[in-house]
């Protein structure tokens, strides 16, 4: 009895929270009366102050970053990671050690940093997604004046798909990445990947489980994907057929490599290294 009042009361909570950010998400940043899909909204670039491009300065606030892992390894690449909804944890700092081997400059970009908890997921306001999406678009701009003919990858995990996507969206024709790579996105399977596949020069790939029903089925459907719907998310069931979209539904072979089917799995050493390395070209 005890238990089925507590699942009664956790079902209320999660209904009550799942309007409350469909209902905040609703007030669009430019005064008109509805937001169009999808919810993350790129500043214009008359609104970024310029900033000089020296290219000696630069190459030294590269090679004393911190958050870049491998800094002695930019020249041959340069891979940014964006992490899941909940910022930088271990499962996050796990991908990046694997990635690591790949022989590239590797990042690991928390774009939730400053933003609390309830706004993470894209739904409650677009001031978040526009500041994450100029800084990426600054740091590929970046790297690209300092080593122009080296790959650019793009990661995301679960929710850092979305910002992955939209940045690809806003870059300009010469300011393409080599590929993108999308972990059981927390994105709706009906989000339109063509303007982001644009930004890429060998197109995206994303993997998805079935196997992940508490999180990109259960809440997604409840609280909502990062673009704002509420359905099962594509990290469990796929996006629709598009060109240039490779995707890998879980099965027996990545069950091999030690991705047990759920939401944390993407992360395994074997699964990393014989999955997601070859996408990255690694020599």
């Amino acid at each position: 009895m005890a238990l089925d009042l507590r699942f009664r009361h956790f079902i209320t909570a999660s209904l009550l929270c799942s309007w409350w950010c469909s209902h905040a998400s609703a007030t669009p940043t430019d005064g008109s009366s509805s937001v169009d899909y999808p919810r993350y909204q790129v500043v214009s670039e008359a609104t970024v102050r310029p900033r000089a491009r020296n290219p000696v300065q630069l190459r030294h606030s590269w090679q004393t970053n911190p958050n870049i892992k491998g800094v002695e390894n930019l020249r041959g690449g340069y891979v940014i990671v964006l992490c899941g909804v909940l910022g930088k944890t271990e499962y996050n700092a796990e991908l990046v050690r694997q990635l690591k081997g790949a022989g590239y400059g590797v990042e690991l970009y928390d774009w939730t940093s400053g933003v609390p908890l309830p706004f993470r997921r894209g739904l409650t306001t677009n001031r978040f997604s526009q500041q994450t999406t100029r800084r990426l678009r600054r740091r590929i701009e970046d790297y690209q004046l300092l080593y122009p003919d080296a790959p650019v990858y793009l990661i995301g995990l679960c929710a850092g798909a979305g910002p992955v996507c939209e940045v690809l969206r806003h870059l300009e024709p010469d300011q393409r990445v080599t590929r993108a790579v999308l972990l059981g996105a927390a994105l709706s399977p009906i989000y339109d990947l063509r303007p982001a596949l644009r930004g890429t020069e060998e197109g995206i790939d994303s993997f998805h489980s079935p196997l992940d029903v508490p999180i990109l089925v259960g809440l997604t459907t409840l609280v909502g994907t990062v673009d704002g719907q509420h359905l099962p998310a594509a990290g469990a069931i796929g996006f629709g057929d598009t060109p240039n979209l490779r995707q890998h539904r879980y099965g027996p072979t990545m069950l091999r490599q030690g991705h047990w089917g759920g939401h944390f799995g993407w992360t395994a050493r074997d699964f990393v290294q014989k999955s997601i390395f070859p996408l990255l070209k690694v020599r």
